[in-house]
């Protein structure tokens, strides 16, 4: 959520910042208790953001009218959510490995180019692990990745308890999600 908050324009995040914070940290909860019945409609949305992101641009490169840049943007949209439905592994991958990597990123006690390279590797093995033992590895995935987001967005709206870190705290939200998507998904 917070690589497409991160697309929009600085004027915009401005003036919306504690709505779309407050909507991120709806996503992130939304994400560490329905995950897994959720993953299939991200994968299409963000499949749709991606292509129609990817096809405005190069509709604005290639035409100088808007109107085709739009028209662009939804064509690539459909077509890239279609698409990313469709190859449901591929979007599984890259779903689990972002994920990992985002929340390696914020919680490695690493810098540079050895904080990245851990990210990366962190993310490989998640995408690997959600592709190999699909259900159970999907809801950790959602479930921790969003427990420990929505508890890097809590400070903005609550203090967190005394002595709690957002690591703490995400993962008691994470195995509170983890608890719920195992007994109230299906097999």
């Amino acid at each position: 959520m917070d690589f497409l908050l991160s697309l929009l324009p600085a004027e915009l995040l401005s003036e919306l910042g504690i709505f779309l914070t407050l909507l991120t940290l709806v996503f992130y909860f939304a994400e560490s208790f329905s995950g897994y019945r959720l993953i299939r409609s991200w994968i299409s949305i963000l499949g749709f953001l991606f292509g129609a992101i990817g096809s405005h641009r190069l509709g604005t490169i290639l035409f100088d009218q808007s109107g085709y840049a739009i028209l662009a943007a939804i064509i690539g949209g459909i077509f890239l959510s279609t698409l990313s439905y469709k190859v449901y592994l591929v979007g599984v991958f890259l779903i689990a490995a972002y994920g990992a990597a985002q929340v390696g990123l914020l919680l490695l006690p690493l810098e540079g180019g050895l904080l990245y390279a851990a990210a990366i590797f962190l993310g490989l093995a998640a995408g690997y692990l959600a592709v190999k033992y699909m259900r159970p590895a999907i809801i950790a995935i959602t479930a921790y990745h969003g427990g420990i987001m929505a508890a890097s967005q809590l400070p903005f709206f609550i203090a967190l308890p005394a002595g709690w870190s957002t690591l703490t705290c995400g993962l008691v939200i994470g195995t509170a999600g983890l608890v719920i998507q195992f007994l109230t998904g299906k097999k």
